[in-house]
């Protein structure tokens, strides 16, 4: 599929392969309805160039990077070289997460939540992306 271009996005990420078929996106786009996507910062750069004047991203950042290695740790999923690996990475994406048209704290899940939800409303009336 990635190589007929079936993909609206693709990334190696940590040594696994993702991706999200395009078809269902563009069906769903078409009917007027609205897609998340849960993807990292390359992805999006790969979804808002594809679908230009059709793509707002919003980046959910966390509280801290203390708060985000806190989290990591209590899932108990990767080992200590993982751990690292995975927070250099944040770090990265959270520098490019303040070019997005939208950043939202995820301090408290229910609050952000209830943001993301008004950033999906504002948009459906009044979009504020051009490109």
């Amino acid at each position: 599929m990635r190589d007929e271009g079936k993909f609206l996005e693709t990334a190696e990420v940590f040594g696994n392969l993702y991706g999200t078929p395009l078809e269902p996106v563009e069906e769903a786009l078409q009917a007027g309805q609205v897609m998340i996507m849960d993807v990292d910062t390359v992805g999006a750069d790969a979804v808002k160039k594809k679908l230009t004047g059709r793509c707002v991203r919003v980046f959910i950042m966390p509280p801290s990077m203390e708060e985000l290695e806190r989290r990591l740790r209590t899932r108990q999923q990767n080992n200590s070289e993982d751990l690292e690996r995975r927070l250099a990475e944040a770090r990265r994406e959270m520098k490019e997460g303040e070019s997005y048209e939208y950043v939202v704290e995820n301090r408290d899940f229910d609050e952000a939540f209830d943001q993301l939800r008004y950033i999906v409303d504002r948009e459906r009336i009044s979009p504020s992306h051009k490109s």
